[in-house]
């Protein structure tokens, strides 16, 4: 780890090449069943064809801004509809 980073919590000794759906792979070829999200975000999978178009096409014209800001996509987002969540409610 760098001097410069807080060492929250220890690196496993795995590293990962690539990913499909639910799953990894490591530079040797193993295969992992991706049962873990990264800190403080939910897992899509990886790979999945409709989820990398929406974030090529929307990286192509804007990728983050700090929430600070009023965001056309986020008023489209809001109005959206939303499944899941509890009782169907959602949360943006």
């Amino acid at each position: 780890m760098s001097d410069h980073l807080v060492t929250a919590y220890r690196s496993l000794p795995a590293g990962f090449a690539c990913g499909d759906g639910c799953y990894l792979w490591d530079d040797a070829g193993k295969q992992y069943l991706d049962a873990l999200c990264g800190i403080s975000v939910t897992s899509l999978g990886h790979s999945y064809p409709p989820l990398t178009a929406a974030l090529q096409e929307q990286a192509a014209s804007l990728l983050h801004t700090s929430n600070l800001y009023t965001l056309s996509v986020a008023a489209m987002a809001r109005r959206a509809p939303v499944r899941g969540g509890r009782h169907g409610a959602g949360h943006f």
